[in-house]
């Protein structure tokens, strides 16, 4: 079985905002999760305080770091990602992007 999750140490940031069109969603506490994964329509899973008091461009789902809340959390951005997109709510259709040579894709 292949595994859906890659694990890439850093892609920089143009291949970055380049690879964000090829998520289905955004999980952690950084603000590229609050700015430009919602700009361009990525569901967004918001954890902890960190981001606390910054702008929000989008429809970001907010979790505690507890486990349950998380967990919550996770299935709540799960929810909004199999919903049904309207046409105005689609991500764009990217160029194709080189994956960096430190790309790790677990067996």
């Amino acid at each position: 079985m292949i595994s859906p999750f890659v694990l890439i140490p850093s892609l920089g940031q143009d291949l970055y905002l380049s690879a964000l069109y090829l998520f289905d969603g955004v999980v952690g506490n950084s603000s590229s999760g609050i700015i430009e994964a919602p700009l361009i329509n990525i569901p967004t899973l918001n954890v902890g305080t960190r981001q606390g008091g910054r702008l929000r461009f989008g429809d970001v789902l907010e979790a505690g770091t507890s486990k349950r809340s998380i967990k919550n959390g996770w299935n709540r951005l799960i929810d909004k990602i199999k919903a049904p997109k309207s046409q105005s709510n689609k991500k764009p259709n990217p160029a194709m992007i080189q994956m960096p040579s430190n790309t790790i894709i677990p067996k």
